[in-house]
């Protein structure tokens, strides 16, 4: 609710001057006695959005409606198998960290960029190293035993889709070579 004023409280003023009021408090300044003699009152509510690139990579949070000068946080979390990249606002990198604060002063839409999470080739078991067991996960996937934790992108080595002998020699040579 608007403060109550007297006949005189305004005299003086230039009623053409912006007043910014409380969010979702504009029709009540715009009804209220004195202050409806002020032609532009605004609203200070300041809308602010988020989304994820590309879509299902992740989750944001902190976005809403905001008063002007209140301070945002905006916070991205990767989805399994994705990574945060960036926050972006009009394609322009603001931050590279997945919590980013700012000061409210317009409306804005930001966007949390995620990447895919590129495994390490050859590795098959997902355990961050390339070995025999990997040689061993891909000999069982071949023969039907689907191991339970199996990395087809990682152990498709040669990358033509399909995880076979060749994988097998190319990370046996992977293997060797990291050894001289």
């Amino acid at each position: 609710m608007p403060p109550t004023v007297g006949a005189d409280a305004f005299y003086g003023i230039d009623h053409s001057i912006h007043v910014y009021v409380p969010c979702g408090s504009m029709s009540d300044y715009q009804n209220a006695e004195g202050w409806n003699e002020f032609p532009n009152i605004f609203d200070s509510c300041i809308v602010i959005m988020a989304t994820v690139n590309p879509a299902n990579s992740g989750t944001v949070t902190g976005a809403g409606t905001y008063e002007i000068g209140i301070t945002c946080t905006l916070t991205a979390t990767a989805n399994d198998g994705y990574i945060f990249v960036n926050w972006t606002k009009n394609n322009i990198v603001v931050s590279t960290n997945p919590t980013f604060s700012f000061t409210v002063t317009e409306d804005a839409s930001y966007v949390a960029n995620f990447e895919a999470e590129v495994g390490l080739p050859g590795d098959a078991n997902g355990d961050d190293t390339v070995n025999a067991l990997d040689i061993v996960i891909i000999v069982n996937y071949i023969f039907g035993a689907l191991p339970e934790e199996f990395v087809f992108d990682d152990a498709d080595i040669n990358g033509d889709g399909v995880v076979n002998a060749l994988d097998i020699v190319a990370i046996i040579n992977l293997i060797f070579s990291k050894k001289r």
